[in-house]
């Protein structure tokens, strides 16, 4: 497995998903705050590329509250019921707090 981080989905996405793919990258970890159409084109154009998108978040504040947290996965899992055919194929987790 050989994955990237994405954050801005501003890109000229065809160009970046042809890179990635094209340098064996298979995962890529989609940092959005906001779900829709685009996502869903953008996924279904990764997927054709042999590329699997999941969700991307990290905040160390969840380990003190995890509301957020909470609200971000509810908003996951409306997009996955609401786009089938380009649902992403899992989330990607990611917290930490110094002196852990």
């Amino acid at each position: 497995v050989m994955g990237v981080w994405w954050w801005n989905n501003k890109l000229d996405t065809e160009v970046y998903l042809n890179f990635a793919a094209e340098n064996g990258i298979n995962e890529i970890y989609f940092c959005s705050s906001e779900f829709g159409e685009e996502t869903s084109l953008f996924i279904n154009s990764a997927n054709k590329l042999g590329i699997d998108v999941y969700y991307l978040q990290g905040e160390y504040e969840w380990l003190d509250d995890s509301s957020s947290l909470i609200r971000k996965i509810e908003n996951y899992r409306e997009y996955q019921q609401a786009y089938p055919n380009s649902k992403f194929s899992g989330i990607h987790l990611a917290t930490s707090k110094s002196g852990l």
